[in-house]
């Protein structure tokens, strides 16, 4: 009988042996503790781009920006033009008189309101009648120029500001930010430094004038310049700023670094200190042609535990290729307009639909190669190629997040797997070059994530990757893989293999869709007491998602 016991025992301690000893050899192993949490803010949601203010009266536009509020939990859209004149904003009357039209701007911002979200503002451009000048900016000749009567422009600055709190109250503006122009040091202003913080000062003043409790702030730069020349400034000035605003790209700084980001970010935390809101008014994963592809999900995978805790807003641009621009250059583009709006104090039009033709498609199937897609890099968020009228191939290394067909590219189905994760963050330890791992918990899910990511051609291949979950309370009740990678959730290869029609059929719009969704897959795992480990492979720029459900 002792014997019997003895052998039990040895049987017993192998099985708990081999239980603890689950990853293979050679795997990139990583280890959650889920009883050592932090908070998991979900702020990358607070904010989304789009192109331009006309575009919102767009069903298309609105049908996207639906989705994205739906599945990605957006709160807030940014774009650029509420003042342009195809909104007619700005107008005189017979008597030669300047006279505001706000029904446009009503249609864009009710609808927004409506859906849940708010309009984060961006005060540009200059209306026709107030510039001082002719220069503008992309098809839609956004005006760049100062105002050549400031009291005018802070006029229409305070008009508008007190429409939108008479028509959305208090309670819903008060929510709102409203950001001072756009890149003023990137071709969107066609003055100097002195000239932009005198238009700053100005709309700041007009504003906090009339309602000081409403939030303020800019200089919304490109390549995050200009921080410490503003703060300067506003101190000099008697202002204090409710946030700063900025944009950075990670081609922005050549060569290429795979954390680029967080080490940007963290040095214009640096300048702004640890109370100013910062606000990063727009990114994405660079200026270069790998916006349809898995090079996309992984970077935002990579980047957005990468850079948690250092901005207060971080905003994709953009969520849709209803955009008016392409990362590719159009050939031609023709315009045509499919409503009209009569304002209640003067007649006026503006297109709310356009489309232009591309002569040809330079898309690719993503690979599982870094450098699956041809390599172009800018060193300014201003490329001349970027708003330059609507394309219409499907997949034209636009950069949002939607085809104009609303098929969801890898990178949408990323911002979908994230807006699941929970409110608490696992503390994980393991380190890879390329592989990384975070795991959430809420009330009855732990989610892992695993993605591979480098920067184009640089090393990166299959890994194989072991993870272990320590301290599970509870029982897990089910459990499933979800992967973006070159063979899921990958629609840009389907449309290659289809010949890629330029303007494909129902059936193929429902076949590219029908590619772009998530196929839950059984996971294998190991559990031993409160831990338990599973292990996969991950293709390069793959991500991997594993759910565990426990009560």
């Amino acid at each position: 009988m002792s014997k019997l016991i003895v052998s039990l025992f040895v049987v017993l301690f192998i099985l708990q042996l081999v239980s603890s000893q689950q990853c293979e050899t050679g795997s990139v192993q990583f280890t959650a503790d889920l009883s050592n949490l932090s908070d998991w803010d979900h702020y990358w949601e607070r904010t989304v781009g789009s192109g331009h203010a006309v575009l919102a009266l767009r069903e298309d536009w609105r049908r996207a920006l639906a989705l994205s509020h739906e599945k990605l939990g957006f709160q807030s859209v940014r774009f650029h033009g509420i003042f342009d004149d195809d909104l007619s904003v700005v107008q005189l009357n017979s008597n030669g008189s300047i006279i505001y039209s706000w029904y446009d701007v009503d249609q864009a911002y009710d609808y927004i309101v409506e859906l849940g979200m708010a309009p984060y503002v961006e005060l540009s451009f200059m209306p026709e009648l107030l510039a001082s000048g002719n220069a503008t900016i992309f098809h839609y000749k956004g005006n760049i120029t100062p105002p050549k009567n400031y009291t005018q422009w802070s006029n229409l600055i305070q008009a508008f500001i007190t429409h939108v709190v008479d028509r959305y109250g208090m309670d819903i503006v008060s929510q709102w930010q409203f950001e001072i122009w756009n890149e003023p040091n990137c071709g969107f202003w066609s003055s100097d430094q002195t000239n932009y913080f005198k238009l700053l000062l100005e709309t700041f003043n007009a504003i906090k004038s009339i309602y000081p409790q409403l939030s303020v702030g800019g200089p919304a730069t490109c390549q995050s310049a200009w921080i410490p020349e503003t703060l300067a400034f506003a101190k000099a000035n008697g202002i204090q700023l409710d946030f700063v605003s900025t944009h950075e790209y990670p081609t922005d700084i050549q060569p290429l670094q795979r954390n680029i980001m967080k080490q940007v970010l963290t040095n214009s935390r640096q300048q702004v200190g640890p109370n100013m809101k910062l606000y990063y008014s727009e990114y994405n994963d660079g200026l270069f042609f790998r916006h349809d592809t898995t090079y996309a999900s992984a970077f935002i995978m990579f980047n957005i535990p990468d850079v948690y805790g250092i901005a207060d807003i971080f905003s994709w641009w953009c969520f849709s290729d209803v955009f008016g621009n392409s990362s590719s250059s159009s050939s031609s583009s023709s315009s045509s307009s499919s409503s009209s709006s009569s304002s209640s104090s003067s007649s006026s039009s503006s297109s709310s639909s356009s489309s232009s033709s591309s002569s040809s498609s330079s898309s690719s199937s993503s690979s599982s190669s870094s450098s699956s897609s041809s390599s172009s890099s800018s060193s300014s968020s201003n490329s001349s190629s970027k708003e330059q009228g609507q394309q219409s191939v499907p997949f034209n290394q636009g950069f949002g997040l939607l085809t104009i067909y609303d098929i969801p590219k890898p990178s949408f189905k990323a911002f979908e797997l994230l807006h699941e994760t929970g409110k608490m963050r696992a503390n994980v330890t393991g380190e890879h070059p390329t592989a990384g791992v975070f795991t959430t918990l809420s009330d009855d899910e732990i989610m892992v994530i695993i993605y591979n990511h480098n920067i184009p051609d640089a090393p990166i291949a299959n890994e194989t990757i072991c993870v272990t979950l320590e301290n599970i309370q509870g029982t897990i009740t089910d459990s499933y893989l979800r992967r973006i990678d070159h063979d899921n959730c990958n629609p840009i290869a389907t449309w290659t293999a289809m010949g890629e029609p330029e303007y494909p059929t129902k059936s193929q719009i429902d076949q590219l869709k029908a590619a772009a969704e998530f196929n839950y897959q059984p996971i294998d795992f190991n559990q031993n007491g409160n831990s338990l480990t599973f292990t996969l492979e991950v293709m390069p720029q793959g991500v991997a998602a594993v759910t565990f459900k426990f009560q």
